[in-house]
């Protein structure tokens, strides 16, 4: 009797675990799906001869003006970063972390629904902007989930030693093939001369067909500088990630790993 009552327990368990990495690829698949559907629609349409009408624009001052609008625009941006990166390179010696590479290689593992999560990344800073690359494996019993994330571009935004940060990218879902809009917005704290690192960061990517986001996520993390030869630090990180696909699957990572900077 207590053997089919744990083999009962067993299955329970199994099924619940079920309910996580499986429904997030099959909600992704459902999403794909939903979005060819949607162009196949509006391609009949356009067929028909109904499609939209180029819109009428004979220049004149409205153009003028609109142009002018957007170049001096465009130049006081360019202008405004470009004063600002030279700023950065002016203080490198008093924050050189802002120059820098950046690797780590960090497990995650959610104990509620025995989740385990392997996720490497690169980060190159470069004063005010940065890029950052990362590889999120995902498993559980139903399967595993792989994601390839990239903020193409990040703005940094600095403080001292605090870095006030916006990012824009994508992420990519391997397996079924998707790929959604990604963005960021965070900071990254150094304290103790640099030997400690805080950082936290919100990232969320575009709705779906569904109508709601592929997903959200929200990441703390602390490291400490263990080790320093020239240019190379090493330094143990932990930290907890919280992430929501769909609405509807949720994980909660505590997360550990190892940094490694070169500046």
């Amino acid at each position: 009797m207590k053997f089919f009552t744990s083999l009962i327990i067993f299955f329970c368990f199994v099924f619940y675990v079920s309910g996580q990495v499986r429904d997030v690829r099959s909600k992704v698949a459902q999403d794909r799906n939903d979005a060819g559907s949607a162009l196949k629609s509006e391609s009949r349409s356009y067929s028909g001869g109904g499609g939209f009408d180029k819109p009428d624009w004979d220049g004149g001052c409205g153009a003028f003006i609109a142009e002018a609008l957007f170049y001096y625009t465009f130049q006081g941006i360019y202008m405004g970063l470009n004063a600002g990166q030279q700023a950065m390179r002016y203080r490198q010696s008093d924050y050189p972390e802002t120059f820098s590479f950046e690797g780590a290689l960090n497990a995650g593992f959610d104990f509620n629904t025995r989740t385990t999560a392997l996720v490497p990344s690169l980060r190159l800073n470069h004063g005010l902007f940065a890029s950052e690359v990362r590889y999120a494996s995902t498993r559980d019993v139903t399967g595993v989930l792989d994601v390839f994330d990239w903020q193409v571009l990040v703005l940094r935004v600095p403080v001292k030693n605090l870095k006030f940060e916006y990012g824009i990218g994508f992420s990519h879902v391997f397996s079924p093939s998707k790929s959604y809009l990604d963005q960021n917005v965070g900071f990254d704290w150094c304290l103790l001369k640099r030997r400690l690192t805080l950082k936290a960061h919100y990232r969320w990517s575009q709705n779906t067909n569904l109508g709601n986001r592929y997903r959200q996520e929200s990441d703390f993390s602390s490291d400490y500088e263990i080790l320093h030869s020239g240019k190379f630090r090493l330094a143990p990180m932990v930290g907890f990630s919280y992430f929501n696909y769909f609405d509807s699957t949720k994980f909660n990572m505590v997360k550990a790993g190892l940094i490694f900077r070169f500046f």
